[in-house]
C-alpha cells in the first residue's frame, strides 16, 4: 500500500471539499440542534463521530497521508485535553476551591 502524493491537485481539491463539507454540516446541524429540546452533549458527540468517520473514510479511500497526520495529531491533542479536563473535574470534586485559568469552582461546583 503506497500513499499518494500529498501535493496532487486532485487530492488537494478533494481534501478541501471534504473539510468544507464537514464545516457546512456542522454549522447547519448546530444551528438546527439549538431548537431541539432533546439535544445535549450526546448529539454533539454523535456529530463529532460523523465528522471523524467522513474524514477517516476520505483518508483511507484516497490514501491521504497528510489528512492521516492531521487526524492523529487531533486524537493526541484531544487526549491531552481530556486528561487535563479530567484532572480539573477530580480536583473540583475533592471539595477544595479550584482555579483553572479564568474558571473558579467552589466546593459545591458552582462557577464564580
Amino acid at each position: 500500500m503506497s500513499l499518494t502524493n500529498m501535493h496532487d491537485p486532485a487530492l488537494e481539491r478533494g481534501r478541501l471539499c471534504m473539510v468544507i463539507a464537514t464545516i457546512v454540516i456542522n454549522v447547519i446541524a448546530v444551528s438546527l440542534l439549538t431548537f431541539a429540546p432533546w439535544s445535549n452533549w450526546r448529539t454533539g458527540a454523535a456529530l463529532n463521530f460523523v465528522d471523524n468517520c467522513m474524514l477517516v473514510g476520505f483518508a483511507v479511500v484516497r490514501r491521504d497521508a497528510l489528512l492521516v497526520r492531521f487526524l492523529l495529531f487531533g486524537v493526541l491533542f484531544k487526549q491531552k485535553q481530556a486528561n487535563s479536563l479530567l484532572s480539573f473535574a477530580l480536583l473540583a470534586r475533592s471539595g477544595a476551591p479550584v482555579t483553572h485559568r479564568c474558571i473558579t469552582l467552589n466546593s459545591t461546583g458552582v462557577y464564580r
